[in-house]
């Protein structure tokens, strides 16, 4: 079994939802070197940059891998990824509200 996630700045643990309403439960791979980190933390100023440069380094190179033959990205809780033809039929209906098509990227 695997230590549970924490976030690399507060050192809260990943926990389900309804136990932790402030928002811990997302831990997202935007800390330094892809460390988890919460929302909570993720937002401060001390480290909202460097998990804005982490985020947009991510959404870069899943772009990269659609432009090569991927057709999508899907941002989802282990940050922006693409996603091939054979995962998009195969999407759950709770993924695909997150699939963004790689021309919309960045327009929002």
């Amino acid at each position: 079994m695997s230590a549970p996630k924490v976030c690399c700045v507060c050192s809260r643990p990943e926990q389900p939802e309804d136990q932790d309403p402030r928002g811990h439960h997302d831990l997202r791979p935007y800390g330094p070197g892809g460390a988890p980190i919460c929302y909570d933390c993720a937002t401060q100023p001390d480290h909202e940059a460097a998990a804005l440069a982490q985020f947009h380094a991510l959404l870069d190179a899943a772009e990269d891998t659609a432009a090569q033959g991927g057709k999508v990205i899907v941002l989802s809780t282990e940050g922006p990824r693409a996603l091939g033809a054979e995962e998009l039929a195969t999407a759950s209906e709770a993924e695909a509200y997150a699939v963004v098509s790689t021309s919309e990227v960045g327009k929002a």
